[in-house]
């Protein structure tokens, strides 16, 4: 039964705490690298802090 419930979940694009956690490092990411690119290391800095705390969140909800 749980695999139908992803099916579902993902067709209504329902996503966990975690998934949307993961989404936003991915966003970040990319911000960091484009960021990166035109040489705006401190902006790039900031984007990674962001990126590691949000580690730090997904780590304390696979924790509970």
């Amino acid at each position: 039964m749980d695999g139908n419930m992803n099916w579902i979940k993902k067709l209504f694009g329902i996503k966990s705490e975690e998934e949307k956690k993961l989404a936003e490092i991915d966003r970040l990411q990319k911000l960091a690298f484009d960021a990166q690119r035109k040489g705006d290391l401190s902006l790039s800095g900031k984007y990674q802090q962001e990126i590691e705390a949000i580690y730090d969140e997904i780590e304390e909800l696979r924790a509970r």
